[in-house]
């Protein structure tokens, strides 16, 4: 968004933050220009677009013990409190599986509905976050280790448009934008 905003300061943006299902109606009701989400799908009335993949990542205060491990597995987590997306999210579903197939049964979950919220938590030690790695990436909350989870769990991440709204001038610069900020931001890897 400050990309596009820096070559077009008199452009007014309306920028919310939605659950993935509330993106779905908007778009559905034609009444955004584009919706970014987690696992996009078409639908009767929105177009998905896929951006690319995403992994889940373990994000936790710098001077928590998993510091010392160069990647995260469910045993790590074994008996520590995870902060994890909903149970109403798709992605949790990979993450209950993987827990079982380690036989992680003591981890004790603590479920919220946004990514930034988890980090949030994690930052001030209530857990470890899993959460997506465009999320936690490099650098972006102070304080907060970050290492990759394993088994891999990936995330499609994409946009959704109206189909039967047609795109803005404004919106069809938009989106070239969006496209090379996920690029970039994809690009990082997580040490």
């Amino acid at each position: 968004m400050a990309a596009f905003k820096a070559t077009r300061p008199n452009v007014r943006v309306d920028l919310r933050i939605r659950q993935g299902a509330q993106v779905v109606e908007e778009a559905n009701a034609q009444t955004i220009d584009v919706g970014l989400l987690y696992a996009p799908r078409d639908t009767p009335m929105a177009r998905h677009v896929a951006l690319g993949e995403t992994a889940l990542v373990c994000a936790f205060p710098a001077d928590h013990p998993l510091a010392a491990q160069d990647v995260i597995t469910p045993r790590h987590l074994d008996g520590l409190s995870v902060i994890c997306t909903s149970r109403d999210a798709a992605v949790r579903d990979a993450v209950d599986a993987a827990f079982a197939r380690e036989g992680a049964g003591k981890t004790q979950f603590i479920d919220v509905n946004h990514t930034i919220v988890a980090c949030s938590l994690a930052r001030h030690g209530l857990g470890v976050a899993l959460v997506e790695e465009l999320t936690a990436g490099r650098d972006r909350f102070d304080r907060l280790a970050v290492r990759p989870f394993v088994p891999r769990i990936a995330v499609t991440v994409g946009y959704l448009l109206p189909r039967d709204r047609s795109q803005s001038r404004l919106t069809r610069a938009f989106l070239p934008a969006l496209c090379e900020a996920f690029e970039a931001m994809a690009a990082i890897d997580i040490p």
